[in-house]
């Protein structure tokens, strides 16, 4: 029996047409239901068009690409098998699972209330500039530090919190925020720089020989991964004009 084919939206109406849903609705809708906090990157049609649902925002659901990958597969009657961990997480999961997606998330929209983004490496003094900041104007800070404290276990689920935070600022019309990013790449900064549109980006930097100094007054369990994370990021740096803070 020959299906009743939708023709969906193409080109430039579509996509934004597809912004806009993502904008409205930027986590994944499949993941809420589970206790997941999920970035949406799909706009899927609930019921898919090759099975006559309509192209409507009423047939349509944001998703991360794990569930519209199981979700397409079983629109068109396949099985697909999907391995979970431990944590509840499809193991298998790149969309939402690589800390390089999570690193630069998609579905972020320009902050609208005033937000500054300190870039640095690891023990810089990052941290402590976002709290002079804050002392000072009440901003809130969006350290993973931060998310650490409020229960996330591992880099993942802070930075996942993380991003939600940020997903939320293109709604923010008061108070004042603080992001803290590594950013060690000129493109890296640009990005930041080009998506969430703040309204100024300081560069904290120190020497070497200080930040390791700096790290010996962490906790002992942290310091072999700030000196991992030391090495990788001025490995990747890159010079550009971001107003630099020196607090060495």
């Amino acid at each position: 029996m020959e299906r009743n084919k939708v023709e969906r939206v193409r080109g430039r109406k579509a996509v934004e047409a597809r912004k806009r849903f993502l904008y409205n609705e930027p986590l994944c809708r499949q993941c809420s239901t589970k206790g997941r906090t999920t970035l949406a990157t799909q706009v899927d049609h609930i019921i898919a068009l090759v099975n006559g649902g309509s192209d409507g925002d009423n047939n349509k659901q944001p998703l991360c690409d794990e569930c519209h990958k199981v979700k397409t597969a079983a629109d068109m009657g396949y099985r697909r098998r999907v391995s979970i961990g431990l944590d509840g997480w499809p193991i298998t999961r790149p969309a939402f699972g690589s800390l390089d997606s999570l690193a630069n998330p998609a579905g972020l929209m320009p902050s609208a209330a005033p937000l500054t983004i300190l870039f640095g490496p690891p023990a810089a003094g990052k941290s402590t500039l976002a709290k002079e900041i804050a002392a000072k104007t009440g901003a809130v800070v969006f350290d993973l530090d931060n998310y650490f404290k409020r229960g996330a276990r591992t880099l993942a689920d802070a930075m996942r919190m993380r991003n939600v935070d940020l997903i939320s600022l293109a709604t923010k019309t008061e108070g004042e925020y603080v992001l803290l990013v590594g950013a060690a790449a000129a493109t890296e900064r640009a990005w930041w720089r080009d998506t969430l549109k703040p309204m100024r980006t300081v560069l904290v930097m120190c020497d070497m020989a200080t930040s390791l100094e700096r790290n010996k007054q962490r906790d002992s369990s942290k310091q072999a991964r700030t000196v991992a994370g030391l090495n990788a990021w001025w490995a990747k740096y890159t010079p550009d004009d971001t107003e630099i803070y020196k607090t060495d």
